[in-house]
């Protein structure tokens, strides 16, 4: 149903812990390229419920 909506879905894999490895680092590769590819000024927003993109 999202991927109907335009949306790029990506599923990961979880390991023995249940733990989704390679995520962060998929969303940052991702994002660079979006960077890349769109003229200024843009924002991107990221919503997730990882507190690894929380600002320190």
């Amino acid at each position: 149903m999202i991927r109907a909506k335009g949306f790029d879905v990506k599923v990961f894999k979880r390991n023995i812990f249940n733990k989704e490895k390679g995520v962060d680092m998929r969303m940052g590769l991702d994002i660079g390229r979006l960077v890349l590819r769109t003229k200024p000024p843009a924002t991107v927003a990221i919503v997730a419920g990882d507190a690894d993109f929380i600002r320190s």
